[in-house]
């Protein structure tokens, strides 16, 4: 923030809303009226003001994210296919479920693994993203702060019947068991394992201890997630009924998706060792692979393996920042 040169107001930068955009605003003195002075999707921080108090300089920073979709034989040659945010999910079909600002808001998206058939699903309803998708193809399961803090909703393969399904305190990484009756999901406040059923109602927690992003086995048996040992992650296996750990490993990711390979006998997550980023593959004997992946300068948000386990899709990206000369500041 910075003080205007005739000490009758402040700019500054903030947000509204914790997940949004950090925007330019006003704030006059001694009245303490607010008014914003840019919008959008674009966040600014690091603010200099000019002595005239017309001009300023901010830093500005855009994500630019895609989709990378290829066959599993071949993962150094995966191609561009959209603009998308952190997480998504193959559907049972094989189509991807995905976050898009092509609306102008974070909103969820379905197309096919190429590019094509692309559909809006929510729309201008607060923030929505992380996916995921019962096996039978009837719902999809994702986060959305339209009421506030952000809940667990449910909603229809085409988007129709979006109804919330949790309350309370933010929640996030929604899974959901094989049998399409129950959703898993952290709470944010302290990363325990809830689970509440997809047609809503009381939730029942699972762990009362750190179990973050939930994964559950294909045959619904038991739940992969993220534990802490101290300082240091874990790999953890839980059963499905919540409690303590079955199996532990140590864990060379950051704060990843889990997802099992179709055995049930192996987990995978993105990680990174020696260095090196790759897809690890954890099996529960104890064994530990890596294939690596050629990401350049970018940041890895997600992946998955298509349900037939053919194809392989991940978001990927980086932060471009500039810095901007904003002018007539004195009109506001």
């Amino acid at each position: 923030m910075g003080w205007s040169a005739d000490k009758r107001g402040l700019i500054m930068s903030a947000r509204k809303k914790i997940d949004g955009a950090n925007q330019l605003f006003r704030v006059s003195y001694p009245t303490m009226e607010v008014s914003q002075i840019t919008e959008g999707l674009t966040s600014y921080s690091d603010l200099s003001i000019a002595a005239n108090s017309d001009y300023a300089v901010a830093s500005q920073a855009i994500l630019d994210s895609h989709i990378w979709v290829g066959s599993i034989r071949d993962l150094q040659n995966l191609k561009r296919i959209t603009q998308a945010l952190d997480n998504f999910c193959w559907t049972p079909s094989g189509q991807l479920v995905y976050s898009s600002t092509a609306s102008g808001n974070t909103d969820i998206w379905i197309m096919q693994p190429d590019g094509t058939e692309q559909k809006q699903l929510t729309v201008n309803a607060g923030v929505n993203g992380s996916p995921a998708t019962t096996s039978d193809n009837r719902y999809i399961v994702f986060i959305s702060n339209r009421t506030g803090s952000f809940q667990v909703w449910r909603m229809n393969m085409d988007g129709m019947n979006q109804t919330q399904l949790t309350y309370g305190s933010a929640k996030t990484y929604p899974a959901i068991t094989p049998d399409g009756k129950w959703v898993l999901y952290n709470s944010t406040d302290n990363w325990h394992l809830w689970k509440v059923s997809i047609d809503g109602g009381e939730p029942s927690r699972l762990t009362d201890f750190v179990a973050a992003t939930p994964s559950v086995s294909p045959d619904g048996k038991m739940i992969a997630c993220i534990g802490r040992n101290e300082s240091k992650r874990q790999l953890m296996i839980l059963p499905i009924d919540g409690g303590p750990s079955i199996r532990k490993a140590d864990f060379f990711g950051w704060l990843s998706r889990i997802q099992w390979m179709n055995d049930g006998k192996t987990v995978i997550y993105a990680g990174e060792r020696s260095g090196r980023r790759a897809i690890m593959k954890q099996s529960l004997n104890g064994g530990l692979t890596e294939e690596p992946l050629n990401l350049d300068a970018d940041e890895l948000f997600d992946f998955g393996y298509s349900a037939d386990g053919r194809s392989f899709a991940l978001s990927r990206g980086t932060w471009l920042n500039d810095l901007v000369l904003i002018s007539g500041l004195n009109q506001y």
